[in-house]
C-alpha cells in the first residue's frame, strides 16, 4: 500500500491524527472552561 519512501505516513491517516489532537484541543479548552466557572459560581 506505500506510494514511496518519501512519504510514510498515508494522508487519511493524517487526517485522523489531526481530528485527534482537534478533539484533544477541545477537550482541554472545555476542561480549562469548567474549571473557571467552578472558580467563579464554586
Amino acid at each position: 500500500m506505500s506510494d514511496g519512501p518519501k512519504d510514510p505516513v498515508s494522508p487519511p491517516h493524517r487526517r485522523f491524527m489531526l481530528r485527534q489532537a482537534g478533539l484533544r484541543l477541545w477537550l482541554a479548552v472545555g476542561v480549562v472552561v469548567a474549571a473557571i466557572l467552578l472558580l467563579i459560581y464554586g
